[in-house]
């Protein structure tokens, strides 16, 4: 049998204890600091668009005072690889490190474009390991749009990779103030890329657009009609067209492309704006003010919170706006059972609004619950189908609108069907009263105060008895049409009942409506009635009383007030003209 040399077993036996030691000196270090690091990303020549957490490393340096030096010094077991779970950063401070490694199998070189996926991330600086050390390219929207190297939306970094070789890449990146962070990074070819550059350009042209045509059409709607609902309608929509030009990056890019400070730190801003118009809207839309008082003054103390929180935020104060933005968003998740609440109210049209708002916040509460915790991994993606949300809830809300003034309108066709009107003097009757008055409030117009006059012939009986009851009747007459000849078309004559008259009046002061009453006091009286060669004498007592839109029923209140009014003017004499005063109460 053949044997070795003392010499050669010797020396392969100590071969075999040092790379028995090295083996374990491997498994000890691998236990030391961590694992392998994560597999490098190899480029195919044609990416649509990958994501880079599968292939990439990070480090969170929450204080941010590291530089690349240190970072490239650090153990290897610094770094973690980056999950799913950890894109979604929430609402955190400083900046973070990534490190990746790029490979280009192929023969030719490789161009490709990173792009992070929020627009308002605020730097991103990419070191690329080159033969003279490592190249520095820091990407920042606290710099003027024009300085970016590309006008694109977001911060973009373009590379190649040359063929048959490996790109190393230390990414910082991170929020200077506290914001919703995400580490998702994108990497594209740079033809295809530009593929899809063009792509979402003619999809947000589209909604745009559709915006801008919404608006256009709320603006003639609202000056033509004069409805203030159609005024908040047109805000709101210019809120959230500014919000969502925001958040794409195109209100950066084409409307303050010279203003940082407008772009970090208008979107809180446009988000308080965003809620305050849309409970405006929603309280003009759904006639809180009148019918739901308590849900009117709610959403009132809402709208001043936010306004405070918008001045707040222009004398310098960030971190408690940011978290109030963020409710104010939340906000609007009450609007769609708001808006049913009001449709088993009775509210026909609130149905179509609470199925706007239903379709627009849930995708809202979904993306703001992505953006600022980590309760989903799905970062950004939301917003797309929230955006898509928005434009449908805009048209939704149109077509609410246009039932709403639907059914306004078959009320008054209603009303005219039915014949409210008295059939002996042909002015209106309380039916009409009542449908004018709705009316009055619903237009939410109220540039004046509104006036009762409440109109009663004196000593009606004793003409009834003394020359019967055609010649009251022909002076019923006479003042109804005397009582139009000094009203006007938007005012309103009514006969409320025997030989008491209704004039309801808009005007700016008591004084307007006292002198319009003392005319058609001396006219009546200086106009006596001529019936069968006879001449009748009759006389008018006038009660004013202003209609306070602010209680509960506020036509029953007046007209009440303008009563006791009138009855004052009996007790004095009668054939004058009195007014309301808290002193008739006793």
């Amino acid at each position: 049998m053949f044997e070795l040399p003392q010499t050669i077993r010797q020396a392969l036996s100590h071969c075999c204890q040092w790379l028995l030691w090295g083996v374990l000196c491997v498994i000890g270090l691998l236990a030391i600091t961590g694992k392998a690091p994560a597999a490098e990303l190899i480029l195919s020549g044609e990416e649509q668009q990958r994501e880079l957490w599968p292939h990439t490393e990070w480090l969170a340096d929450p204080q941010a005072q590291w530089t690349i030096e240190d970072v490239v010094l650090m153990p290897s077991g610094r770094f973690a690889d980056l999950t799913e779970a950890d894109l979604n950063q929430g609402i955190q401070g400083g900046q973070y490190w990534l490190r990746l490694s790029l490979y280009n199998p192929h023969d030719q070189p490789v161009l490709w474009v990173i792009t992070p996926e929020t627009t308002y991330i605020d730097f991103i600086e990419v070191f690329e390991r080159q033969t003279a050390g490592w190249q520095s390219t820091l990407l920042s929207d606290h710099q003027p749009f024009d300085s970016r190297q590309q006008p694109y939306r977001k911060l973009l970094y373009e590379g190649e990779t040359p063929a048959k070789s490996h790109t190393q890449l230390y990414i910082r990146t991170g929020m200077i103030h506290p914001d919703s962070v995400t580490l998702r990074l994108m990497l594209s070819e740079k033809q295809q890329f530009e593929t899809m550059a063009r792509d979402e350009q003619m999809f947000f042209g589209l909604f745009y657009g559709a915006c801008l045509a919404l608006m256009f059409i709320s603006l003639l709607l609202w000056l033509s009609l004069g409805e203030r609902v159609f005024s908040w309608y047109f805000l709101y929509l210019c809120t959230n067209a500014l919000v969502w030009s925001a958040l794409n990056g195109f209100a950066f890019q084409y409307l303050w492309p010279f203003s940082p400070l407008i772009h970090n730190f208008g979107f809180n801003i446009l988000f308080l704006l965003f809620a305050l118009f849309a409970l405006q809207f929603s309280k003009n839309f759904l006639d809180l003010r009148r019918d739901a008082p308590r849900l009117n003054s709610f959403f009132s103390f809402l709208q001043w919170l936010f306004i405070a929180g918008i001045l707040l935020r222009l004398a310098g104060i960030y971190v408690s706006v940011l978290y109030l933005s963020y409710f104010a968003l939340a906000v609007t998740a009450i609007l769609p059972f708001v808006g049913w609440y009001r449709y088993r109210q009775g509210l026909t049209y609130a149905r179509w609004y609470a199925l706007a708002w239903l379709v627009y916040t849930t995708g809202l509460m979904i993306s703001v619950l992505s953006a600022g915790t980590n309760l989903f991994s799905w970062g950004m993606n939301p917003l797309i189908y929230t955006q898509i949300a928005s434009l449908l809830e805009s048209f939704i809300l149109m077509l609410a609108l246009s039932d709403k003034f639907s059914d306004i309108r078959s009320q008054f066709e209603e009303a005219r069907r039915a014949s409210h009107h008295d059939a002996l003097t042909g002015v209106g009757n309380r039916r009409l009263l009542e449908l004018w008055f709705k009316r009055w409030f619903v237009s939410q117009r109220h540039e004046q105060k509104l006036w009762v006059m409440m109109v009663d012939v004196d000593y009606f009986k004793e003409i009834n008895d003394n020359y019967g009851h055609k010649a009251g009747d022909l002076i019923l007459e006479k003042l109804a049409r005397q009582m139009l000849q000094h009203s006007r078309p938007q005012d309103l004559v009514v006969r409320y009942g025997g030989e008491e008259f209704v004039l309801l009046m808009e005007a700016p002061a008591l004084s307007d409506v006292t002198e319009a009453a003392e005319r058609l006091r001396n006219q009546f009286e200086n106009q006596p009635t001529h019936f069968q060669m006879q001449q009748i004498p009759h006389t008018l007592s006038i009660g004013i009383a202003e209609v306070d839109s602010a209680v509960a029923d506020p036509l029953g209140l007046g007209i009440e007030r303008a009563d006791k009014a009138m009855y004052e003017a009996k007790q004095r004499g009668r054939n004058r003209v009195m007014s309301f005063s808290p002193s008739l109460l006793d």
